[in-house]
């Protein structure tokens, strides 16, 4: 087994450094355990920390052995308020005529297919369509009149705002005014909340502010499911996208409680809020802070424009993905922002990097140890898209794990991507944006359970850009 970093509070461990900073908490372990596993105890458990390549490969080749259910059972039991029979099917299997699988992979599959290809391609000229309606009521400036704004709040606003439209429909959002300011409060208590349900016991506001959420997702789901309601394929006004009507369907097969299958819903919000509000934030901090590269993105976003039709721009978001500097910007953005850690149960005893771990145990694979690493990135803490840039390192793209890996890893991971790439172009080509000053620099805040959003929000003065979309 893997040695225990020393700690001083017996059974709490290393749990407060941990929420302060994990990411400085194993970064400074590594340094005292410089090529080898360790580990840490949080709340009377153990975590086995690993952060080779080979052994991130191996831990996502085999899901069924590293088993990640566990993992999302707890996490929504403890964060959203999964009732417990719901958990045991979360970890439990299915049987078909090909044999059993895991309940979580009928949903990751259903993710899979329309969050890739054609039906994204599809869902995001829905995103775009309601993005630009958000925008134009919240960010119309006449002539050259200025604004200023905090980014990150905003942007959270907006993200939310287009993500319940584009995702759910236009139902959910009737008669719930409150329903932004519910969500950042719950939002905000979950970066406890998922590891313990003691930040919801003790925070009362927060614990009503998730049941009047739930509440609307019960009377959302409270409807006639056996035929897809609308002409178009992708959304409609009911249920928003078919992909939430399917895992409706989905969960109701397989036995979920209608709260438990509001609970998936908001699960789903909540993962892609907790991705692309502070994704988009720091991928347009990272232009804004170079004028250079602000200038090369800006340049490549009006180039991917193919037209006009209404008061809207026609979009080729492709081209824009495709760029390889783009994709390398892209890379950079969530390397460094990302302070996400894959966990995963034992199925059985293994021997990994020639430590013995019994069946039960938890493995953890922070990625700022992966994504840090000077063996592997030179220079690792320089924000350089160019690194990608020029041929495929393997070890490059082994080690940069944001999403996870394997069967389980993140479905929504290419439409974080092109919300975040649709949001930074649209934004540089529709206004001038400065950093206003004097203020504290960017800086990532660590506490977050995926992507880092700043430490403090930001000021940023816009003004209409002549000739913008």
């Amino acid at each position: 087994m893997p040695p225990v970093a020393p700690y001083w509070i017996p059974y709490f461990g290393h749990v407060f450094e941990f929420f302060r900073d994990p990411g400085k908490l194993v970064q400074n372990l590594r340094k005292k355990y410089p090529g080898v596993p360790f580990s840490l105890v949080m709340m009377g458990t153990k975590f086995h920390v690993f952060d080779s390549v080979e052994s991130a490969s191996t831990i996502f080749s085999r899901s069924r052995d590293f088993d990640f259910s566990p993992i999302v059972a707890s996490m929504m039991q403890n964060g959203l308020d999964l009732p417990d029979q719901d958990t045991q099917i979360y970890q439990g299997t299915f049987r078909s005529a090909k044999g059993s699988k895991p309940f979580q992979d009928l949903v990751h599959n259903a993710y899979i297919r329309f969050l890739t290809g054609k039906h994204l391609d599809s869902i995001m000229k829905v995103y775009r369509v309601n993005l630009v309606h958000y925008m134009n009521e919240n960010f119309q400036l006449p002539g050259t009149e200025k604004r200023n704004i905090f980014v990150f709040e905003e942007m959270r606003r907006l993200v939310f705002a287009t993500s319940v439209t584009t995702f759910f429909g236009t139902r959910i959002q009737k008669d719930y005014p409150g329903f932004w300011e519910d969500f950042r409060r719950v939002d905000d208590t979950l970066y406890a909340g998922v590891r313990s349900n003691l930040p919801f016991r003790l925070s009362r506001q927060a614990w009503q502010a998730r049941e009047r959420i739930l509440l609307a997702f019960d009377r959302w789901i409270d409807t006639a499911v056996q035929e897809w309601p609308g002409v178009d394929e992708i959304w409609c006004e009911e249920w928003g996208l078919k992909l939430n009507w399917e895992r409706e369907r989905l969960h109701r097969d397989n036995g979920i409680t209608s709260r438990g299958r509001s609970c998936a819903h908001l699960s789903f919000l909540w993962v892609s809020m907790t991705n692309v509000g502070p994704l988009a934030t720091t991928f347009l901090m990272n232009l804004l802070e170079s004028p250079i590269y602000k200038e090369q993105f800006q340049s490549k976003a009006e180039s991917a424009v193919t037209g006009y039709s209404g008061n809207m721009s026609d979009f080729d978001l492709t081209k824009l993905k495709l760029d390889p500097w783009v994709q390398g910007f892209w890379k950079e953005t969530i390397r460094l922002g990302s302070t996400s850690a894959s966990a995963r149960v034992l199925q059985k005893d293994e021997q990994l990097e020639g430590f013995t771990l019994h069946k039960g145990s938890l493995v953890f694979l922070p990625v700022q140890l992966m994504h840090y690493n000077p063996d592997v990135f030179e220079d690792p803490t320089k924000f350089d898209p160019n690194r990608w840039i020029g041929g495929e390192d393997k070890r490059q793209n082994s080690s940069l794990r944001p999403f996870g890996g394997g069967s389980s890893i993140c479905s929504g991971r290419f439409l974080a991507e092109q919300e975040t790439l649709l949001i930074a172009a649209i934004f540089l080509l529709r206004f001038d944006i400065k950093i206003k000053s004097p203020q504290k620099p960017f800086k990532r805040n660590p506490r977050a359970l995926g992507i880092m959003g700043p430490l403090r929000d930001i000021e940023l003065e816009l003004r209409p850009r002549t000739g913008g979309i």
